[in-house]
């Protein structure tokens, strides 16, 4: 059933992409958004603080060369990308990999004000995972922050009647 939520996610994302853009892909993990998005783009930002993530997906993306592998935190994104049209967020923890490391509330929070202040015309798209304990915090805190925004909208999906579902949220500029 996530299949079909991640499936949803990839139709929305690439109704949105065209080749002049750049994207970032903040959470880039084992890479498979960043290999979907990066053939239709002009260019991503592939972050995450796990670098045998960022290894493994350079060496999978190695015929793609549109691609900059940042070895940082997301809420440093303003120290590498001057302009953006589109930043996708997968939180939580790597699949497969240690749990104990995962995205936290506050500082998806913290980036999404940085992002509202620095790129204010981008969309942002957030998949986020409840089915952990740091999972609903951050979903929550997302939550607040969207119901004091003046500046965007949100669009939110979520399977139904299924335990631990990952909510899709699109945050765009109104």
């Amino acid at each position: 059933m996530r299949k079909a939520l991640i499936h949803l996610n990839h139709i929305l994302i690439e109704s949105l992409l065209d080749e002049t853009m750049t994207v970032c892909d903040m959470t880039c993990g084992h890479g498979y958004d960043t290999e979907f998005i990066a053939p239709k783009v002009h260019h991503v930002f592939a972050f995450d603080i796990q670098v045998h993530a960022l290894t493994q997906t350079k060496q999978r993306l190695h015929a793609l060369s549109n691609i900059t592998y940042i070895h940082d935190t997301f809420e440093h994104v303003t120290q590498y990308v001057a302009d953006a049209q589109l930043f996708i967020f997968n939180l939580g923890y790597l699949p497969r990999g240690d749990k104990s490391i995962t995205t936290k509330g506050t500082h998806t929070v913290q980036t999404l004000d940085i992002i509202n202040t620095h790129y204010p015309h981008a969309t942002i798209i957030v998949m986020s995972y409840l089915g952990h304990p740091e999972g609903q915090k951050e979903y929550d805190a997302i939550q607040l922050w969207m119901a004091k925004q003046s500046t965007y909208k949100c669009i939110e999906s979520e399977l139904k009647f299924h335990e631990e579902s990952p909510h899709l949220l699109w945050i765009y500029p109104k």
